[in-house]
């Protein structure tokens, strides 16, 4: 899965209309607000929208201290798993991006 394509994935998780996607370069989602004006919408690198959906989707999170390959665990109870060595963001957006894909 790209990081457009989970970057989508948890857009439509937090009900997000998404209306259009940029030309080639950061992988970038946009979102539509009121009168005209657009935000960047990326999880994948804010801590705050990452934060977002872990409370949204009310995801677990575990630090795996002895296990150095895979440290971050995110997880839903019911339906996906995720894990990452270096980024927790990357962890919780693969997480609900699984949970998504699960969904469809």
């Amino acid at each position: 899965m790209t990081d457009l394509e989970i970057t989508r994935l948890c857009a439509e998780a937090m009900e997000i209309d998404i209306k259009a996607f940029p030309q080639p370069g950061p992988q970038h989602c946009w979102i539509f607000l009121a009168e005209g004006h657009y935000i960047t919408y990326h999880p994948l690198h804010d801590d705050a929208q990452a934060m977002a959906l872990v409370k949204s989707v009310k995801l677990c999170i575990s630090y795996l201290r002895l296990n150095v390959d895979t440290p971050w665990e995110v997880y839903d109870p019911v339906s996906a798993i995720a894990a990452n060595r270096d980024d927790l963001n990357r962890a919780i957006c693969e997480c609900v991006a699984k949970m998504q894909q699960a969904k469809a």
